[in-house]
């Protein structure tokens, strides 16, 4: 079974910080730019992210920080 996030589950709002921690526009210029992965349309006024894709861009966020902290990225030292 596929699950979805909303923008509002990811955004940083005033009430939450949100999956992302960043604001709903900075999401939305990541999309545009290739950054973040894109939305999928469920309906004319329903567009919601792939969890799955979602969880996987975290994961490269977090495999790739704690490489940068070792001084080390990738391939054989």
């Amino acid at each position: 079974m596929t699950r979805f996030y909303r923008i509002a589950h990811l955004a940083k709002t005033s009430k939450s910080e949100g999956l992302i921690g960043v604001t709903a526009a900075t999401l939305w210029r990541w999309v545009k730019s290739g950054h973040f992965p894109a939305p999928i349309k469920l309906g004319a006024n329903t567009t919601a992210f792939d969890a799955e894709a979602v969880q996987g861009w975290i994961a490269e966020r977090l495999s790739g920080q704690s490489a940068s902290k070792s001084g080390h990225v990738g391939g054989a030292k």
